[in-house]
Formats: C-alpha cells, sequence, structure tokens
C-alpha cells in the first residue's frame, strides 16, 4: 500500500465511523447510506488506488472524464454521473454509469430516453432539484417536478430512483438541514402522487455530509475529507 492508499484509507475509516454514529442519531442502518467517492481532482492512477482499499462508487462530475476513467479501472467498478450532463455526450455515458443524479430538465429526460431506446438500455436516474433556489445552481424547482413527472410517464427505458440536490454555497446549517428535509418531503409527495417507488436521495457532501444522512440521505458525495493529508 502506497502513502496516497494509506492516508486514504485512514480518513475512509474515520468516514465511516461519522457514517456510522449519524446513523445511529437517525435511527438508521449503516447500509442504508452508500459513500460515493468523489474523484473530480484525481488522477487516473489515484483512482484505481481507490479500489484496493476498498472503494467501489466513484462520482464523476464531467462526463468525457468519467468515460477516460473508466476504461482504465475495473469492469466491478460503479460510476456516479453528479454533475452537468450535456445532450450530446450522453450515447457515450450510458453504457457505463450505475446511475445519473443529475437530470435536470425535461429535454434531458426525452434525450435519455430516445437514445436509451436505440441503445436498449434502461439507465437508472435522479432528478436534480435546486431547494436552495439559487440561480446558480441547475435543476427543478421543488415545485416545478411535474413537468419532470410528466414527462417520465411517457418513458419506457429510464428508471427513475429518486431526487438529488446541492446544499446552498451560503446556507448556514440550520438552512442546509432545511434544504435536505424540503428534498425529503419533496420525494415523498411525488413518491405518492406518481405511485413510483423513489428509494434514493443524493444529497450531503464532505462539510454537511452528516445532517444529509440525519435527513434521509442514501446516497453522500464525498471527496475533500478523503483526501486530507494526501498533499
Amino acid at each position: 500500500m502506497n502513502e496516497f492508499q494509506q492516508k486514504v484509507a485512514r480518513n475512509l475509516a474515520c468516514l465511516r465511523a461519522r457514517v456510522h454514529e449519524a446513523c445511529v442519531r437517525s435511527n438508521r442502518r449503516d447500509d442504508e447510506v452508500t459513500i460515493v467517492v468523489v474523484t473530480k481532482y484525481l488522477t487516473v492512477e489515484q483512482t484505481c488506488d481507490l479500489v484496493p482499499i476498498g472503494c467501489n462508487a466513484f462520482g464523476e462530475s464531467r462526463p468525457h472524464v468519467l468515460c477516460e476513467k473508466a476504461l482504465q479501472l475495473p469492469a466491478e467498478v460503479n460510476w456516479h454521473l453528479i454533475g452537468h450532463l450535456q445532450r450530446n455526450k450522453i450515447r457515450r455515458v450510458l453504457p457505463i454509469v450505475s446511475l445519473i443524479h443529475s437530470v435536470d430538465s425535461v429535454r434531458l429526460i426525452e434525450s435519455l430516453e430516445q437514445i436509451a431506446q436505440e441503445l436498449k438500455s434502461s439507465p437508472a436516474i435522479l432528478l436534480e432539484v435546486n431547494v436552495s433556489g439559487e440561480r446558480s445552481k441547475d435543476g427543478f424547482g421543488p415545485d416545478g417536478l411535474e413537468s419532470a413527472f410528466e414527462a417520465l410517464s411517457r418513458c419506457q427505458h429510464l428508471t427513475v430512483q429518486g431526487l438529488m440536490c446541492m446544499g446552498g454555497l451560503n446556507s448556514d446549517v440550520t438552512q442546509i438541514r432545511h434544504e435536505f428535509s424540503r428534498l425529503r418531503s419533496t420525494r415523498d409527495h411525488w413518491q405518492e402522487r406518481s405511485g413510483i417507488q423513489l428509494p434514493h436521495l443524493s444529497m450531503g457532501m464532505s462539510s454537511d455530509f452528516e445532517i444529509a444522512i440525519e435527513e434521509g440521505a442514501t446516497l453522500i458525495r464525498v471527496g475533500s475529507v478523503l483526501y486530507e493529508g494526501t498533499t
């Protein structure tokens, strides 16, 4: 094990302990929460180094980088696209990703359905919701998901599994908790209204994942907390 792996392995053990404590506080099981390791700032070699120490779910925000790294990592790695997906990148990404977290428009839903039909695939997706209301963020407004579910009702190849959000850049702890709680209540509303099971909530990053777990996150997207001390 090289020095990078040793440091990340120690950080990963601490992260898992914090995840466990957050689960205990919210009366949840550890296995209800998947750690998606964000590899945006890692080289291909560093990303490969994460596999032997127990990481197998990786999140990339740039589709072309995800595709390049996926070619060089073991096939059993689960790739999550967590950043914006342009429609002209769909065809390349679909055969690789396990889950697309960032479906943020009806046009993207329609394009995903069309290409999934052509590729005879059934991609799993999350709808991105802008719970903070920040103009700089992508996503449907919490009150604007009706158009998304109307579009999904016409789709035969997409599997929507839940919702995703990012906490506001300037939100304090109280506001972040409110935003995550709002995503959960929005999910509950649309699960009941649509009759579609929406088991996943992708929310929480290195700075706020414990709050996210307490508010129901099933997927947390963490990077910097794992790489402390490696540079």
